[in-house]
């Protein structure tokens, strides 16, 4: 893996700087970073389910990296604070952005469901993209590379399958 897309934009020839790059993600992104911008705590939820590696945008995902940094060493993370030690001011105008859109008002059962759905959203898009881009290879590849294409693509297939498995009762 190659990381969190749009992390790498400064090794594409004609491609926008990333401080003039418009942060662009998926809305179940926006969702889950409003509720990390108002309860920074759940950034460790995002890490924990293994998501925060699937954002689509790197300098976004490096921020939500730098809330759990802070919270993993036992410090209070403050969003405002880190927003200000932002260097890219196109991140900092779509984090305030969103910032300003979530509702702290929420109890804290409905807040954690709505989180852990849009996490889960998160998962699922990042795994539709890597099957598409497996089933591609998969069309062109060469014999020896097909059986272990085949097993990452069943693989993800079955990911998908269980994410998208009614969550019981319990969940979350």
């Amino acid at each position: 893996a190659t990381g969190p897309a749009g992390s790498t934009a400064g090794g594409n020839p004609g491609a926008e700087p990333a401080s003039k790059r418009p942060v662009r993600v998926p809305r179940y992104e926006e969702e889950a970073l409003e509720f990390i911008l108002v309860f920074p705590e759940l950034a460790l939820r995002l890490r924990h389910a293994n998501a925060h590696d699937c954002l689509t945008d790197g300098r976004v995902a490096a921020f939500v990296a730098s809330l759990c940094d802070e919270l993993e060493a036992g410090r209070t993370p403050d969003a405002d604070h880190l927003l200000a030690r932002q260097t890219d001011p196109v991140v900092v105008a779509f984090l305030r952005a969103l910032q300003g859109r979530r509702s702290p008002i929420i109890d804290e059962v409905n807040r954690l469901t709505a989180f852990d759905e849009a996490v889960r959203r998160i998962r699922v898009g990042a795994l539709l993209k890597t099957r598409t881009a497996l089933h591609e290879h998969l069309t062109h590849a060469a014999p020896e590379e097909h059986n272990a294409l085949r097993a990452a693509y069943d693989d993800v297939r079955r990911k998908l399958r269980d994410l998208q498995k009614p969550t019981g009762e319990g969940a979350g």
